[in-house]
């Protein structure tokens, strides 16, 4: 019977010291998302709208000597908008993303 009662007690413990672990847990960190581009004139923007952290534009593209160049915008937070201007032909962009 003790080792019932051992048992039952051990139980209860463990589930009450989970029960606090998930309640104090810091929150959950989700990288940018939901993020919208727009290139145009020699210039790239990028906005997020979901998540957390922050997010950057990379541009990159073909400058008037025939070579590829890449341009980085400024780190903003969500909500934020991220540019940069390039003198050229719009090759390709991409994001960068820190949570």
């Amino acid at each position: 019977m003790k080792s019932r009662k051992r048992a039952a007690a051990f139980s209860t413990t463990a589930l009450l010291s989970l029960g606090l672990l998930l309640t104090t847990a810091a929150p959950a960190h989700a990288v940018p998302d939901s993020c919208t581009v727009n290139t145009w004139g020699g210039y790239g923007a990028s906005t997020c709208t979901t998540g957390t952290g922050e997010q950057r534009i990379n541009i990159a593209y073909i400058d008037r000597q025939n070579q590829r160049q890449v341009v980085v915008g400024n780190w903003v937070p969500v909500g934020g908008t991220s540019s940069a201007y390039f003198n050229g032909s719009l090759h390709l962009w991409w994001l960068d993303k820190r949570g």
